[in-house]
C-alpha cells in the first residue's frame, strides 16, 4: 500500500479492524486507512459492501481466502462491477482440504464453482504455490502471475544503514520467528536443539511469536531439561533486534506460502536453515545455494545443519541474495498486475 501510494496510487486500505494497532504506525499518511470493524471476514459483508456502493473502485486485490468468497459473492449477487485480483497466500490444496463445510458447499452454489475460480487475476507468492494452485484449477494459468514476497521497507532500510554483525561469538542464540501453532512444528527447532546443548553450552533458543502452542512448547523444553535455554519472548512489533544478534534463523514448519521470515533473515545478514518443505523455501534459498535446506521432520539432519551454520556462518553470500526481494522490485511488478487487469 505504502509503495503504490508514493508512486501515485490512489490506495484505500481495508482491514478488518483496528484493536490490534502494532503495526498502523508503519502506514503511510498518503494511505487512507478504511476500517470495516468486523471481528471475522464473514461479518465484513455490510460494510465492505457499502463501501464498494460509495466509492466505487475499480480495483480490489484481496489478501485472504475468507475475503476472496466474500468478495467474489458480492459482486456476483449484486452485480458490481470491479475487477478482482486475489493473492494465494498459501498452499492452496493444503488450505482448502481444511475448509469442506456447509458454507464451503453454499458459497459454491452461489457463484458456480470455486470463488477464486471467478477473480480477475491471481498473484502467487511463489512458483511452487502457482504450480499447486494450477493443478487444482488448471484454467487459471491465464489468469495466475507470481510476486514473491519484498523485504519489509523499513527492514530494507535498516540494513542499507547497518552493516551486519560480524563477531560471531556474540551471537549466542538460534531464532525462531512466527506463530506458536501447529502449521509451524516448533517442536522440531526444540528437539534438534536439544542435540546441539551439549556442544554449546552458552547455546540459546528463542522464540518471538505467539500462540495456542506456547504451553506444550514449555512443557517439551522442561521435560528435555532445557527450561532454562529456552527463551519465549512473545510478540514483538519490532523483529530486527532478534535477527540482527541471532547465530542463525531457524524454520521448521510443515508447509508455508513464502516465508517473509527467511527474506528478512537473509537480508539482515542472518544465516537461515530450513526445511525443505513446500513451497516457498527452496525458491527463496535458491535451491540451497543461500541457507541449509534439510528434508522435514529429519531431526538429525537438522541439527547437523545447524552445527554446519554454527561453524561456517559466512559459507553463504546472503547480500547476493538480498537484492532479489528488494521493495521497489515488487513495487514494479504489481504495478504491471495492475496495469494488466485494469
Amino acid at each position: 500500500a505504502n509503495g503504490l501510494a508514493e508512486r501515485g496510487w490512489q490506495v484505500d486500505l481495508l482491514v478488518l479492524h483496528t484493536k490490534d494497532k502494532s503495526y498502523i504506525d508503519r502506514l503511510s499518511p498518503k494511505v487512507n486507512l478504511v476500517d470495516l470493524n468486523a471481528g471475522r471476514a464473514r461479518y465484513a459483508a455490510p460494510a465492505l459492501l457499502w463501501y464498494i456502493l460509495k466509492n466505487k473502485p475499480k480495483q480490489l486485490v484481496i489478501f485472504k481466502y475468507e475475503l476472496i468468497d466474500l468478495v467474489v459473492i458480492l459482486k456476483k449477487l449484486f452485480r458490481l462491477r470491479l475487477k478482482l485480483i486475489g493473492r494465494n497466500i498459501s498452499i492452496f490444496s493444503e488450505a482448502s482440504q481444511k475448509k469442506i463445510s456447509l458454507f464451503t458447499k453454499v458459497k459454491s452454489l452461489l457463484v458456480g464453482g470455486h470463488p477464486i475460480e471467478h477473480l480477475n487475476g491471481i498473484i502467487n507468492q511463489s512458483y511452487e504455490m502457482q504450480k499447486d494452485l494450477l493443478s487444482v484449477f488448471p484454467a487459471l494459468e491465464v489468469k495466475s502471475t507470481v510476486i514473491h514476497n519484498p523485504v519489509a521497507s523499513h527492514i530494507e532500510h535498516f540494513a542499507n544503514e547497518n552493516k551486519p554483525r560480524l563477531n560471531q561469538e556474540e551471537r549466542d542464540y538460534i531464532l525462531c520467528v512466527g506463530r506458536l501453532a501447529e502449521v509451524k512444528a516448533f517442536h522440531h527447532a526444540i528437539s534438534a536443539f536439544a542435540l546441539l546443548t551439549e556442544k554449546h553450552p552458552t547455546l540459546r533458543l528463542k522464540f518471538v511469536g505467539q500462540g495456542p502452542l506456547e504451553d506444550a512448547l514449555k512443557k517439551q523444553a522442561d521435560e528435555l531439561g532445557l527450561k532454562d535455554r529456552v527463551d519465549f519472548e512473545g510478540f514483538q512489533t519490532d523483529v530486527i533486534p532478534y535477527y540482527y544478534n541471532a547465530a542463525l534463523t531457524l524454520l521448521t514448519s510443515n508447509y508455508e506460502g513464502f516465508p517473509n521470515v527467511l527474506i528478512e533473515s537473509i537480508v539482515l545478514g542472518t544465516p537461515v536453515v530450513s526445511f525443505d518443505c513446500p513451497s516457498g523455501p527452496r525458491e527463496i534459498l535458491d535451491y540451497g545455494k543461500y541457507g541449509k535446506l534439510v528434508p522435514p521432520e529429519d531431526i538429525e539432519s537438522l541439527a547437523a545443519a545447524i552445527e554446519d551454520v554454527l561453524s561456517n556462518p559466512s559459507q553463504f553470500d546472503l547480500a547476493e541474495r538480498a537484492g532479489f526481494f528488494s521493495f521497489d522490485k515488487a513495487i514494479d511488478k504489481y504495478e504491471h498486475v495492475l496495469e494488466r487487469f485494469n
